[in-house]
């Protein structure tokens, strides 16, 4: 079969306040938030109808990162699973070739990130709990991360092999946790 790869970024917070409340907010440079940063806050805080950004920040930290969202509140959570099992049992068998057995291990391995101190995660502890090898950690975490479900972060420090420090693994967005 063949297939299209599309990259299709998750919301940012400005474009669901801009969808939720039904707004236009401009987009700023890096340097522009720096030097003004409370000027442009407080553009922002006027635009909304209530004033209160913090609510709606909670709200995107909890439901904002999909549009999907906004068609049915009442099954975002059912939404945001049925993604996470069609990423773990059609898009990796599929383009990444793993055999369909191992999903399961993939989706234990999801769950340990999930519920672990991403500063306490040790790797070799996390490939025993899940039941893989370590090699075959390193294979889940790069399919996981190119899947855009869990951020890795490897350090290395090429000078100085003592200070290696521990990678970090995080969850790719607060909505996963539901």
């Amino acid at each position: 079969r063949r297939y299209s790869m599309y990259h299709l970024p998750i919301f940012s917070f400005r474009e669901y306040l801009e969808i939720s409340q039904n707004i236009k907010l401009d987009s700023f440079s890096l340097f522009d938030i720096l030097n003004n940063h409370q000027n442009i806050s407080n553009n922002i805080i006027d635009t909304l109808s209530n004033k209160k950004i913090l609510k709606y920040f909670k709200q995107f930290i909890d439901v904002g990162a999909y549009p999907y969202y906004f068609e049915d509140e009442t099954k975002y959570i059912d939404r945001v699973s049925e993604n996470i099992n069609t990423i773990l049992y059609t898009d990796l068998v599929n383009v990444v070739k793993i055999d369909s057995s191992k999903i399961e291990s993939l989706k234990k391995l999801l769950l340990s990130i999930c519920v672990s101190n991403p500063f306490e995660t040790s790797l070799d502890k996390l490939a025993s709990l899940v039941g893989i090898s370590k090699p075959t950690l390193y294979n889940y975490l790069n399919y996981l991360s190119r899947a855009e479900l869990i951020h890795h972060v490897m350090h290395e420090a090429k000078r100085f092999k003592n200070l290696k420090k521990q990678d970090k693994l995080y969850i790719n967005n607060t909505n996963l946790f539901q």
